[in-house]
């Protein structure tokens, strides 16, 4: 069983993992990186927060 945007995913993930990069692309990518860390660091934030308030 194939996911839907299976196919989108492939073409991202071929593009990321391609050395042969142009400046910009390689910007881009450092951006999304920077974006992706900054999002998850706060999720997990949240959750913490959440844990904590339950406790009282």
């Amino acid at each position: 069983m194939r996911e839907r945007g299976g196919g989108y995913m492939s073409i991202v993930q071929n593009w990321w993992n391609n050395p042969n990069k142009t400046g910009l692309e390689k910007r881009t990518q450092e951006r999304l990186q920077t974006s992706f860390t900054i999002i998850i660091c706060l999720c997990k934030m949240q959750l913490c927060i959440k844990t904590i308030l339950s406790y009282f």
